[in-house]
């Protein structure tokens, strides 16, 4: 597939968003698109940045402040955590280090959620009906997408389990109790990224923040507290790779001036 850019037309290369797998991905991707050529296969930060990077009003996006230095980009989505410390110069950006754990994410804090509501509601063998577990899954996310922005939340459904309904508060400090165990490791993987870019966190100037985990307050705290480092989260976390890797296709079809991408792909 080509990437379209945000006037509508398309890039004649693929741009392929991956994660530390990112090996097998390209070669999948020279596989699938034999017929096509590969003209740029990066990670997130590389699109995510291209947001800071060129001028956004150009795209008709809001004109976000750029700096030409070092940053960490901090991506923390549904099913996978990266972080990269990236630096960016006059007409470049690079990937000087990526860390991360391909099986952490939202999807898990959704199950620990559900099960820890199932335990309080009295019914921890819940898991054992799918269609219930499915449903209390379901619910678990909504909930942790609420207490985003709110302090509580009320968790209900009706016929649950067993015929009974569920209707239990669930408090944002709840949540964060039961989310901290996941969260506090990636903190860590900051630290290793940190270490293989030979990057102290005094040159770091910020933290971009990508991916729907990120909207909780308790990542921002954490960041705050553990790194003492700004985060930076102007662009929608949900959307910001989309909208960096449409200005990316941007340059490859030549309506912006052209930035040399160096990712740490093997």
């Amino acid at each position: 597939k080509s990437i379209r850019a945000l006037d509508g037309t398309c890039a004649d290369a693929a741009l392929v968003d991956i994660n530390s797998r990112r090996s097998a991905v390209i070669s999948s991707a020279r596989t699938s698109y034999s017929g096509s050529p590969i003209g740029t296969v990066g990670q997130g930060p590389i699109p995510y940045e291209s947001l800071f990077q060129d001028d956004p009003a150009v795209y008709g996006l809001p004109t976000y402040k750029t700096a030409i230095g070092f940053s960490t980009v901090f991506d923390f989505g549904g099913g996978t955590f990266d972080v990269s410390v990236v630096e960016r110069g006059a007409d470049f950006t690079e990937v000087l280090a990526s860390r991360g754990d391909t099986k952490l994410g939202g999807d898990d804090l959704d199950l620990a959620l559900a099960r820890w509501l199932a335990a309080r509601w009295g019914h921890p063998d819940l898991e054992t009906n799918p269609v219930a577990m499915a449903r209390l899954l379901a619910a678990a996310e909504r909930a942790k997408i609420a207490l985003s922005t709110r302090t509580t939340v009320r968790v209900q459904e009706s016929f649950l389990f067993n015929g009974a309904h569920l209707d239990l508060l669930l408090t944002r400090a709840e949540l964060e109790e039961v989310a901290l165990p996941l969260i506090l490791p990636t903190i860590q993987h900051v630290e290793a990224a940190l270490s293989d870019s030979r990057t102290s966190i005094g040159e770091i100037s910020r933290v971009l923040l990508v991916g729907g985990m990120t909207s909780m307050p308790v990542v921002h705290q954490l960041i705050r507290d553990r790194l003492a480092l700004p985060v930076h989260h102007e662009v929608d976390p949900d959307t910001s790779v989309a909208l960096g890797a449409a200005i990316l296709a941007g340059r490859l079809t030549g309506q912006a001036p052209p930035a040399l991408p160096v990712d740490v792909t093997p």
